[in-house]
């Protein structure tokens, strides 16, 4: 299982893209949270395999799933040494 943090920047924040990053990965039962951040960009820490990860990615960057959001950039690190997360939520 990997922790992956995910930055996403673009028209992210106000379009409802949080809600449906978390529809997203409890659809594809991953674990993590989502978070807007001050520079208007949003981040999502995400427990899954490698595999699941790419799934997971494809299916946020495709407009139909976010009809509001545009993706300018993503980003994606590995962190480690962080506990087991049990679900996927918001932060806010």
């Amino acid at each position: 299982m990997l922790t992956s943090k995910i930055q996403v920047q673009g028209r992210v924040q106000g379009v409802g893209f949080r809600f449906h990053v978390t529809r997203l990965a409890n659809k594809l039962q991953l674990t993590g949270t989502v978070k807007n951040e001050s520079d208007g960009s949003v981040t999502i820490q995400l427990q899954a395999d490698e595999g699941q990860r790419e799934h997971f990615i494809t299916e946020l960057q495709d407009p139909k799933n976010i009809p509001y959001a545009r993706i300018d950039q993503l980003s994606v690190t590995e962190e480690k040494d962080l506990p087991a997360m049990h679900d996927f939520h918001p932060i806010y």
